[in-house]
Formats: structure tokens, C-alpha cells, sequence
């Protein structure tokens, strides 16, 4: 289980998640982004945020990802 594509912490912040789950990631700019994991690059995330809202965040700049909830 979990997203495998990366070798940086994304590895082990990812690890309870799978592409297309909504979650929430704070970073350390203290900053919540929201959105669907549609893709993880080798040093990113990209959270889809609906629509043509993309969003893209260096994995040493996340503090935390959680589920989204409601």
C-alpha cells in the first residue's frame, strides 16, 4: 500500500496514501493545501484542487499529510 515512486521523505510521508486520495498537507510555511494526490515526482507532490487548479510542493517543505476529511 502506498505511493512508491519516490525515494525522499515523500516515501515515508506518502506511505498510508494512494494516487487519487484527498488530503490535506501543511508545510513548514505553516500553509494548508487541500486537493486530490494525482501525481508524485521524484522531489514533489501534485495535488489536483479541482477544476484546472494544480498545485505542486517540495516534499522538504511538508510538515504533515493527513486525510481530508469533510
Amino acid at each position: 500500500m502506498g505511493i512508491r515512486s519516490c525515494g525522499c521523505t515523500c516515501l515515508e510521508l506518502t506511505e498510508d496514501f494512494q494516487l487519487g486520495d484527498d488530503v490535506q498537507i501543511r508545510t513548514v510555511s505553516n500553509s494548508l493545501e487541500r486537493g486530490e494526490i494525482s501525481e508524485v515526482r521524484e522531489n514533489t507532490i501534485v495535488l489536483d484542487q479541482g477544476g484546472d487548479e494544480f498545485i505542486v510542493i517540495c516534499c522538504a517543505h511538508i510538515v504533515s499529510i493527513e486525510p481530508a476529511g469533510d
